[in-house]
């Protein structure tokens, strides 16, 4: 397989958008403030995983500024580029809230957390136990979410890169999922774009 290389295919079918309502429902009913936040990272600063989690120092964390910094350690010990995200306020409650409870001591925002640990499971749980209706893929769909999010905002390509930490073709490609009320949105533009 040395001179087999991967297509370009993608695979939609599991991609399912989450509603930013369902996820502050969520956060609401969950107990648990440690995973509360690693969910609120997910869905409000696309946070990719473990990658980026388990070396999140609480001096990334800036609740003045309303900004959380965050950079993925690659398999070979190379960081990946720093990205910095604007907090929403569900975030910023989330992360507080955390804060309140985590080791004062520690630097690290979840300590012991090894870069390798699975997300997906953990946060599957709590979507089926405490979600009506859960999605699909409950760890990567917050990060697709999100993404598919920053890119509605209308903001131009290179904040897009700069907030999601990947080229703006990679997110027209790989993040972008077309949701009722996003189709609702962009008829509505054509529509009033064709009658002026």
């Amino acid at each position: 397989f040395r001179f087999a290389k991967g297509g370009a295919c993608v695979n939609s079918d599991r991609w399912e958008y989450v509603p930013r309502d369902t996820v502050r429902e969520l956060l609401a009913k969950m107990k648990n403030r440690k995973w509360a936040a690693i969910i609120a990272l997910g869905r409000f600063a696309g946070c990719r995983g473990t990658s980026e989690l388990h070396n999140l120092r609480w001096d990334m964390v800036d609740f003045e500024a309303k900004t959380v910094t965050l950079y993925a350690m690659k398999k070979d010990g190379r960081e990946d580029a720093e990205r910095t995200i604007p907090m929403c306020d569900v975030l910023a409650q989330a992360l507080a809230d955390w804060r309140s409870e985590a080791d004062e001591e520690s630097p690290m925002v979840f300590l012991g957390m090894d870069r390798y640990d699975n997300l997906s499971i953990p946060v599957g749980n709590y979507v089926t136990s405490l979600v009506a209706k859960p999605w699909q893929e409950s760890w990567y769909n917050l990060r697709r979410s999100f993404c598919s999010d920053v890119m509605e905002s209308g903001v131009e390509p290179k904040m897009y890169e700069i907030i999601c930490g990947h080229s703006f073709a990679t997110g027209m490609k790989h993040y972008q999922i077309l949701h009722p009320d996003r189709q609702r949105r962009g008829f509505e533009k054509v529509a009033d774009a064709m009658n002026k």
